[in-house]
């Protein structure tokens, strides 16, 4: 008999927040169930989720049937796109005002919300594309059906219609985030008040959901760092951008060189393509040379005209009103301009040289259409044939690797070979650091290999090398981007998996060493105690810093570092585009030391910067419309106000060293590494 979160997980019967879900079948599947505590709370939670679902797309049925306004479907999904891209701007607006009050970025929230939540800029920056995202799409499928609906029997206001369906849509898909969360994650649902319809979430202070939390931080920390790190030392950037001028019918689209732009934006051009160049590196070269649709595009076209889209759109939200108070929709339609299709695809060919069929095609590709799309890696939405909006909100914070993944599937791209270029360049990258490194003397070089020996056993090893008595066997995973909590979870179980296949194999090693040696040409001294380190490498950084069953999770960056240099940088600033560390930890001053600190490095490393201590519990309201909608209290994990000293106190795997004049060099914004 399965439990219900499992028969949930394999897809066994409809969810609540599926359509054709049948409360019946429902409460039938719950009974064959196995009966736990946890089958019982996501029967109760279920219920309560689906129930006031129906009842916002029963208010939601009624809104469009009785208060539509006077408007056209092709100006109501502009609006749509101008309250994404105003709530954006909003958030950017405070991240760069000087009224931040906390030492760590990520701790920071706003409450610029109809109930008045506390959300992180990174909650608010992520919600102003996905909480729209519902209104976008029923809007679009709507649009060819009935272009220019009848108003509804007491039209509202449009400005009223937007903000009462921006809410509703709001409010929908946080149900159905935390729906999925109480699924996939370590959530739990209880009630307070069942009569009264008060009830709580809560996220686990796991080990698992701290790793999940974590991991998305240092991604974020790690992609706004390339720009601090790498931009000071691009001279004479020769790019071109697009901007506009005039507005309405006359609206021109002019090229510029970056070289006389602002620094903002040539430093935003320089981190975008050089987060997508690396991004890259991770795909094979041969999906760089394929080509796309009948006009044989290629993947770097593709790459290249977003990111014109990207300055494009930081260039549109510079000419946002200042005042982004809303009380008209003509005020609020001058968050999304109106942009022809023709015009700015001639721009853009002159800009990138690259032939206009191709750039219609590339814009056609980055149009957003279905569900079956994911807004953030599809932001241009059309109202007509040459008339198009774009998210500034999405197009200003991409993630390359999901980015890139989600188009090449859209492709039909078989993305499998990315393993074996991922395997690829983690066995260069040691082997370079191991030839570069002067403390070593006595290592053999990393390979992938299948291992056979006489008793005809075998085993397919994806990385193993030697340094001294120190034997580091790993196993290789190129997981897609996880940034959900099904994406999550499945990269968990993959991981798992690796974690005990990587166990068997390290055992296999150890019980046939001396044949192993032989095998892999390597020379064995019975004089040594050798020793085998076991690790799982994951492609895109998730859960490095926490073990898996006692087996090390880490990625490329953090395996490599510790044989590229003997110290490792904590706190830095940048002085006349010079990097300067003001403290850092000194790993090892000899082989030995290496050999010593391998796994305790692993086990703590100080890429990973938050652990259990470093999160607090933020609490949310989420009420519908009406009295009687559900009151939940959304309890949630985000990171504590951490300043210079609680960094300087942290139990790092080595020593860490301070500047004599660290007192005196604290920067403003300190770069942490």
């Amino acid at each position: 008999m399965k439990t219900l979160r499992s028969s949930l997980i394999n897809g066994d019967f409809k969810s609540p927040i599926q359509s054709n879900f049948s409360k019946e079948k429902w409460n039938e599947n719950f009974s064959y169930s196995l009966r736990t505590s946890d089958c019982e709370m996501l029967h109760e939670a279920g219920t309560a989720i689906y129930d006031e679902l129906s009842q916002i797309r029963k208010t939601l049925s009624n809104l469009y049937k009785n208060n539509f306004p006077n408007i056209s479907r092709k100006k109501l999904l502009q609006l749509y796109c101008a309250i994404s891209n105003r709530e954006r701007a909003v958030v950017n607006k405070e991240f760069h005002s000087q009224n931040l009050d906390t030492n760590n970025i990520f701790s920071q929230t706003i409450s610029n919300n109809p109930l008045e939540n506390k959300l992180t800029l990174m909650e608010a920056s992520n919600a102003s594309v996905d909480a729209f995202q519902k209104a976008i799409l029923s809007t679009i499928n709507n649009l060819e059906i009935d272009p220019s609906p009848k108003p509804g029997n007491e039209p509202l206001e449009i400005i009223e219609f937007i903000l009462i369906e921006s809410h509703l849509s709001q409010i929908y898909s946080c149900y159905e985030q935390i729906w999925k969360a109480l699924v996939w994650g370590e959530y739990k649902f209880s009630w307070i008040d069942k009569s009264k319809k008060i009830a709580k979430i809560i996220q686990s202070k796991s080990s698992s959901e701290i790793a999940f939390e974590a991991s998305q931080i240092r991604r974020a920390r790690f992609e706004s760092s390339v720009a601090k790190i790498e931009f000071p030392f691009a001279k004479n950037y020769p790019r071109k951008y697009i901007t506009t001028t005039s507005s309405g019918k006359n609206r021109e689209y002019i090229i510029k060189d970056f070289q006389i732009s602002s620094e903002n934006i040539s430093s935003h051009d320089f981190s975008t393509r050089n987060a997508f160049r690396k991004a890259l590196e991770n795909f094979p070269a041969s999906f760089m040379e394929k080509e796309f649709f009948d006009e044989k595009i290629r993947l770097r076209e593709i790459i290249d005209i977003f990111c014109y889209f990207v300055i494009f759109s930081v260039e549109i939200q510079n000419k946002f009103p200042e005042n982004d108070e809303i009380h008209t929709s003509k005020k609020l339609s001058e968050f999304a301009i109106v942009i022809s299709l023709v015009k700015i695809s001639k721009a853009i060919e002159k800009a990138s040289k690259i032939k206009l069929n191709k750039v219609k095609k590339i814009i056609d590709f980055l149009t957003y259409k279905n569900s079956n799309q994911d807004i953030w890696c599809h932001p241009i939405i059309f109202l007509e044939k040459e008339k198009f909006c774009i998210l500034t909100s999405a197009f200003q914070a991409p993630n390359p690797n999901r980015v890139i993944e989600h188009w090449l599937v859209k492709l039909d791209t078989n993305l499998a070979e990315k393993g074996y270029i991922y395997e690829g360049n983690i066995i260069n990258s040691i082997n370079y650091f191991l030839n570069e490194n002067e403390f070593l003397s006595d290592y053999d070089h990393a390979i992938s290999k299948r291992i056979k020996i006489k008793n005809k056993l075998e085993e397919e090893i994806d990385l193993i090398f030697r340094i001294g008595s120190l034997i580091i066997i790993g196993e290789a995973k190129c997981i897609i981007s996880t940034n959900s909590p099904q994406s999550f979870y499945r990269a968990q179980q993959i991981l798992r998996k690796a974690a005990s296949q990587i166990n068997r194999k390290k055992q296999f090693f150890q019980e046939n060493i001396i044949e192993i040696f032989k095998n892999l040409g390597w020379d064995y001294n019975p004089k040594f105690n050798y020793k085998v380190i076991s690790l799982v490498l994951n492609s895109n950084g998730m859960h490095a810093g926490f073990p898996i069953n006692g087996t090390p999770i880490c990625d490329e960056r953090i395996l490599t570092a510790l044989i590229r240099k003997n110290t490792y940088p904590i706190i830095s600033k940048f002085k006349k585009n010079h990097r300067i560390d003001l403290a850092w930890i000194k790993l090892y001053s000899s082989q030995e030391e290496l050999i010593e600190i391998f796994q305790k490095y692993l086990e703590n490393p100080p890429q990973i910067t938050e652990d259990i201590e470093s999160f607090e519990y933020k609490y949310t309201n989420i009420q519908c419309h009406m009295e009687s909608s559900l009151q939940l209290i959304y309890g949630h994990l985000i990171p504590k106000d951490i300043d210079l000293s609680d960094k300087l106190a942290r139990t790092y795997c080595a020593p860490l060293e301070v500047d004599s004049s660290f007192n005196k060099n604290i920067p403003k914004n300190p770069l942490i590494i």
